[in-house]
């Protein structure tokens, strides 16, 4: 009740029947250690999902007070402890709480009927302190990692630190909508991979602070951000994931310094806003078209797109596709700007395909490297008025830069081949388009996926090494990273299978002739 505390001892197991649950509508000080954690849990001998409800905290909750450094300082609190088999009884997750803020730390929340945790509004609810959930693992649940019913809530979360994998929805979800409330979120330094839906959704107005998560392998978009404020996605490693890499819409779009590869298309954009997209590299990603930029009914959004690395992207679509696809704004003439990029060895018909009308003013995409310095060779790499079609504006990519300007990403190496031996694996690859490339890495393990790689050998300014001492039959996953003299490394090359073979064993049979003395 209300101005009641209930406290849990460290290594405390609490048992929950079925249909059964906690209830705070005071202060929860749930506080186990490392050696020594809280335990929520099923009764049954045999657990499962669902088992049990919820930990429900109550709008009439202690919420959890933070001090000027961001720690917690008073106010309900589960840190070290295991929320397992619950979300049953239709609860929207193992952990909720409704208009209530909370400090949720070094917890390990799996096997829920539903979400992992979940954060609710109600509206006209007023404003919520943050909700700060860190240095957890969140797993295995069957909807969401961590769910946000943002949309009718006035509030912050942060969520830092945590291991979000193997949930049946996204991995953080904000909910839907783009108004309605005002929210401060700041998803930071999180593993958020595997999970069935999108890797991180930010959706609702306010500010977004999205930095340094590795957001991969999961079964829709890697990031996507829908609503009104200022966002800010930088830093992350976006790739492997079934759909667009970042797709933003409507606000204020900040995306720099990320890694974006391999995904189902590079960054896509919708409705409005403003997009300054610097310093990525964009890589390896595939789409029908704009496998690396496009967009999806967006109004009269300006867009920078600069200093970045754009290559080995491939789009799909035919008669023609593009690696970078441009849109008609709705109304007026919005600034399209392509500069200072490193554009080059991508599969597509068209770098650039311009959709503007000739009534707007011309694209800037003036010094860039387009993988060559002949001006036919990248006027061919361009669709634009000049292709006879009198309807759509030009692309001025004059000046245009002789070789690659290293301002922006190292590039991943290219043309990596593999010729297994007598356990040896010799690598060939091609040299880095940069001047400044200053060496070279080999990586390699045993596990078939892919980086993070058991082992790096540093071969100095080479583009070739054998890697010695192999174990017979074993087969190796190997890739090449690039570095450059101030030490900033590339992301890695596309990963080649190779098993090293046994070493020959020479006999010679010496047989005396019949009748030899």
């Amino acid at each position: 009740e209300s101005g009641v505390t209930l406290t849990i001892e460290a290594g405390v197991t609490v048992k929950f029947d079925s249909g059964t649950g906690l209830q705070i509508k005071g202060e929860l000080l749930a506080r186990g250690t490392s050696v020594s954690p809280i335990v929520f849990t099923s009764s049954q001998s045999s657990p499962a999902k669902g088992d049990w409800a919820a930990i429900d905290f109550f709008d009439q909750a202690t919420d959890a007070v933070f001090d000027s450094n961001g720690d917690y300082a008073s106010g309900s609190i589960i840190e070290y402890a295991q929320i397992r088999y619950g979300g049953g009884g239709g609860k929207s997750a193992a952990i909720t709480a409704t208009s209530a803020a909370l400090s949720l730390n070094q917890l390990t929340v799996d096997y829920s009927d539903s979400s992992g945790i979940a954060v609710i509004g109600v509206s006209g609810g007023g404003t919520i302190p943050v909700t700060k959930i860190t240095n957890s693992t969140i797993n295995n649940n069957d909807a969401h990692g961590v769910y946000c019913d943002c949309y009718r809530l006035n509030g912050s979360i942060t969520v830092s630190d945590n291991t979000i994998t193997g949930n049946g929805s996204s991995g953080i979800d904000t909910g839907g909508g783009s108004s309605g409330g005002s929210h401060t979120f700041v998803f930071t330094n999180n593993v958020i991979s595997s999970n069935g839906g999108v890797g991180i959704s930010g959706q609702a107005n306010g500010t977004q602070t999205i930095t340094g998560n590795t957001v991969r392998d999961n079964g829709n978009h890697g990031i996507r951000t829908h609503g009104n404020g200022t966002y800010t996605i930088q830093s992350n490693t976006v790739t492997g994931n079934t759909g667009i890499g970042i797709y933003g819409s409507y606000t204020t779009h900040i995306i720099d310094d990320n890694t974006i590869v391999s995904n189902g298309g590079g960054i896509k954009i919708y409705y409005g806003g403003n997009y300054t997209i610097t310093d990525n590299l964009i890589a390896r990603n595939t789409a029908a078209d704009g496998s690396a930029f496009t967009s999806a009914g967006a109004w009269s959004p300006t867009v920078s797109i600069e200093g970045n690395v754009i290559t080995q992207n491939s789009c799909t679509g035919t008669p023609t596709c593009s690696t970078i696809l441009t849109f008609q704004p709705s109304s007026g003439d919005p600034a399209f700007t392509v500069s200072g990029n490193n554009i080059f060895d991508n599969t597509a018909t068209y770098e650039i395909d311009n959709n503007r009308s000739i009534s707007l003013s011309n694209i800037d995409a003036s010094n860039n490297w387009w993988g060559t310095n002949d001006q036919s060779t990248i006027q061919a790499k361009i669709y634009d008025w000049s292709d006879g079609d009198a309807s759509i504006g030009i692309v001025d990519y004059s000046p245009y830069l002789p070789t690659a300007t290293t301002t922006p990403p190292v590039s991943p190496p290219t043309g990596v081949a593999a010729t297994p031996g007598p356990t040896t694996i010799a690598f060939t690859w091609d040299a880095n388009p940069e001047s400044d490339t200053a060496g070279y890495k080999v990586h390699y393990d045993t596990d078939a996926a892919g980086y993070p790689y058991a082992t790096s050998v540093d071969v100095g300014n080479l583009t070739s090494y054998t890697l010695p001492s192999l174990n017979t039959g074993t087969t190796y996953y190997t890739a090449v990273s690039a570095y450059d003299s101030d030490g900033n490394e590339s992301w890695y090359s596309s990963d080649t299978a190779s098993t090293a073979q046994s070493t020959p064993t020479t006999m010679v049979f010496l047989i005396q002739p019949s009748g030899a003395s």
